[in-house]
Formats: structure tokens, C-alpha cells, sequence
């Protein structure tokens, strides 16, 4: 837990400290580096969101129905919306650490809301837990 710890509790700023930056500050914690894009403005992204074309540019792959989530293992969100707008990382313990918009990042259980919210169960091709 200790490499986690200057993970949890970051201010939130938009491209500076967010759960796109989280998710790539995870992996390179685990030597694994992430590629980052010029981003649009906050107002263009909640209006159209870029998870969907990047996520394999980065080297992801979507998982199976049937393959079980496993450490390490990125989920995309849409929260209040019907595209994907937020990341995260499944963490073995069941919990996911992001970065919700003016909250510090966190560990959050993996519970019913969040399961129903997550549209894309993503693992990297490279990370190995």
C-alpha cells in the first residue's frame, strides 16, 4: 500500500491532476509508461469525451464477459452520461482508485453503482501484476 499512498488524496485540476492522470501515475508506479494526449477544454470533453478513441492507442485490450478483473485491470465509466467519462483502476482488494471531478482521488469499493456505471473492463497488454 505504501507505493499507493501519494496516489490517494490529490487535489482534482483538470488535466493536471485528474483520473487520467491517476490511472498513468498507477502504472508508471509499476514501470509502466502511458501514453498522454493534448486534451480538450473541460466543457469539450463532458460533451464529447475521449476514452473511447484512446484507450487502444494505449495499449489496452477489452476483456471477455467471462474473464474475471484481476489487479491492475483499467475500467472506463460513463457516469451520468451514456459514453465513457471517467477511469479507474481495479485494485486486487476489489476496491478501484480514481479521481472523481473536485473530490480528492481515493480507493472506492467496486460496489453495485459503480459496477452499473462501468462500460469498458480494460487490461493492459504489457502490465503483468
Amino acid at each position: 500500500m505504501a507505493i499507493m499512498l501519494p496516489l490517494i488524496g490529490r487535489n482534482w485540476q483538470w488535466v493536471e491532476s485528474d483520473c487520467w492522470t491517476l490511472v498513468r501515475d498507477y502504472y508508471k508506479s509499476k514501470s509502466l509508461i502511458l501514453p498522454d494526449w493534448d486534451r480538450p477544454s473541460e466543457e469539450d470533453f463532458v460533451n464529447n469525451p475521449i476514452f473511447d478513441q484512446c484507450w487502444q492507442l494505449a495499449g489496452f485490450h477489452e476483456l471477455q464477459d467471462d474473464e474475471p478483473l484481476q489487479d491492475g485491470d483499467a475500467l472506463l465509466f460513463s457516469i451520468y452520461d451514456d459514453k465513457p467519462n471517467h477511469v479507474g483502476i481495479f485494485l486486487a482488494d476489489g476496491s478501484i482508485l480514481h479521481h472523481f471531478k473536485n473530490q480528492l482521488s481515493c480507493c472506492d469499493s467496486y460496489g453495485r453503482w459503480l459496477q452499473q456505471s462501468t462500460s469498458r473492463r480494460l487490461r493492459h497488454d504489457a502490465y503483468k501484476p
